[in-house]
């Protein structure tokens, strides 16, 4: 699951750590959903992943472990950590996200040939597993048709998951290019371990409905600082580059001057890509905050309190949208 990482004898023991505690993250949050939402399969079905997984973890250390038949703690590992059911698992996260219910009663063939190609998968291991590997991008087709006819809470919940498993698909995404210089392997076990572990929590969370639409805001802020990040980088190494070549102090006075530039350009350029991501990804909140700063501009110049009092409920209701808005005001004490 890692891929073929280069061999660095310093990458064996963190990887002997990092990998158990991510894969574990999953029977961790299951058990949470498990006992706050009975009902919903998603927290049985990372609950079976980790007895799954951890069988492996057993196998694996018995086969490299002095207590004999190391043969079969090597084909219990093998039939574990290595078989189809770990594609079989995602297939029925994307399938049963995030109420436990399949999207409609069509995709239970999809259910139904990933579940049993899994069960039987040693008698005819080519087609079978061909199966089960084709039934994760349909299940993901199903994820993308239930996020797009969703709606309100439940669109919020398809969110969770949907930003947390792009962040591991990057992550994972990126493995050759860090394998490929030497000096950076170290980041890749932090960064699996980041990955597959806010799959785990992003899961939890919308299915507990935990600060559910906290979704918006972190995708924006980090849409924002990684372009924040590209922008303001190119721009240091294009004016470090520049102003090296220019400047008859050389490098160190180049680096400086880039340095004050950037640190001058960081506020400014901030705020014009925030307000942009927030149009995009966070449309509610851009609107809410246009609506405060037009109220906040006519509050200087009204002097009539009525009028006053209608406008700040009508901002409220519009920023908030809460059921019932009631404005009570302290009456005037005579003599003050």
């Amino acid at each position: 699951m890692l891929g073929t990482a280069p061999s660095d004898p310093s990458l064996g023991p963190v990887l002997a750590v990092v990998l158990p505690l991510a894969l574990l993250s999953f029977p961790t949050v299951g058990a949470v959903v498990a006992s706050r939402v009975p009902r919903n399969a998603i927290g049985w079905l990372f609950l079976a992943f980790g007895v799954w997984i951890s069988l492996g973890i057993v196998g694996d250390a018995w086969a490299r472990g002095s207590l004999g038949g190391a043969v079969y703690g090597a084909w219990l590992a093998h039939w574990t950590i290595q078989s189809p059911a770990l594609f079989t698992f995602f297939t029925f996260v994307f399938l049963l996200f995030p109420d436990g219910r399949l999207p409609s009663r069509r995709w239970r063939h999809v259910a139904r040939v990933s579940a049993g190609a899994t069960a039987v998968f040693t008698l005819l291991v080519a087609p079978l597993s061909l199966a089960i590997l084709l039934a994760v991008p349909v299940a993901a087709v199903a994820f993308v048709l239930h996020f797009r006819r969703s709606r309100g809470i439940e669109r919020q919940q398809l969110k969770w998951l949907a930003a947390a498993g792009v962040l591991l698909g990057v992550i994972v995404g990126a493995a050759p290019a860090i394998f490929a210089i030497e000096s950076l392997w170290w980041v890749w076990p932090p960064l699996f371990l980041i990955g597959t572990t806010g799959v785990a929590v992003a899961t939890g969370v919308a299915i507990l409905r935990y600060r559910l639409y906290d979704i918006d805001r972190i995708v924006s802020r980090t849409v924002s600082y990684a372009l924040l990040t590209a922008l303001l980088g190119g721009a240091y190494a294009g004016m470090v580059f520049g102003l090296g070549a220019l400047l008859p102090g050389g490098s160190d006075l180049a680096i400086a001057a880039s340095t004050l530039a950037v640190a001058a350009l960081f506020g400014p350029v901030r705020r014009r890509v925030q307000a942009l991501v927030d149009r995009r990804f966070n449309r509610g909140r851009y609107d809410a905050a246009r609506t405060i700063d037009a109220f906040a501009g006519r509050l200087r110049d009204e002097v009539d309190l009525d009028a006053l009092g209608a406008e700040l409920r009508g901002v409220v209701s519009t920023t908030m949208q809460p059921a019932h808005v009631a404005l009570w005001l302290r009456p005037t004490e005579v003599g003050r």
